[in-house]
């Protein structure tokens, strides 16, 4: 499978330096297509990219984070986040929670749990992938067979994520 996109948004751009560079994004399916320093050039990005995976700081000028993420979640976005912040109240975690986000981990960053909550994001996104290939060719196939067959009937069962 082709690396997937992800987003960096963060206001400082020492810590947007640092994250390109803090684990191999390649190595872990990613590719980074996309910097952000504020809310708005984030929402652009993630408009026109459409990424897998978009880091994201909680506390930025023009926008917080959580506002972001409720705001594309609205717009049907449905990629993962992972909220990056300086800050460990409670109330921002639950927030960002609240609206999908896979992992909320505290600066300064730990390198090995920044990498696990990546790959866990990546296989979490592959296994959809996967599953909604497998559904689209169940159904290809059940419409197929309902053409060659009048008495067949088929009911199907869908799990969403």
């Amino acid at each position: 499978m082709k690396n997937m996109a992800n987003n960096i948004v963060d206001d400082e751009q020492i810590v947007r330096e640092g994250l390109r560079y803090i684990i191999d994004w390649n190595a872990l399916g990613f590719c980074i297509c996309g910097e952000a320093a504020n809310g708005e050039d984030a929402l652009e990005m993630i408009r026109q990219y459409r990424p897998g995976l978009v880091l994201l700081d909680i506390r930025m000028s023009g926008m917080l984070g959580t506002e972001l993420m409720e705001k594309v979640r609205s717009e049907g976005f449905s990629g993962a986040f992972i909220v990056l912040s300086g800050y460990s109240d409670f109330k921002y975690a639950q927030t960002a929670l609240q609206f999908g986000a896979s992992y909320y981990l505290t600066k300064p960053i730990d390198e090995d749990e920044l990498e696990k909550a990546v790959q866990d994001v990546h296989e979490k996104i592959e296994f959809q992938l996967n599953s909604e290939t497998s559904r689209n060719q169940y159904l290809k196939k059940a419409k197929t067979d309902q053409n060659h067959s009048s008495r067949s009937s088929v009911i199907l069962i869908y799990y969403p994520f």
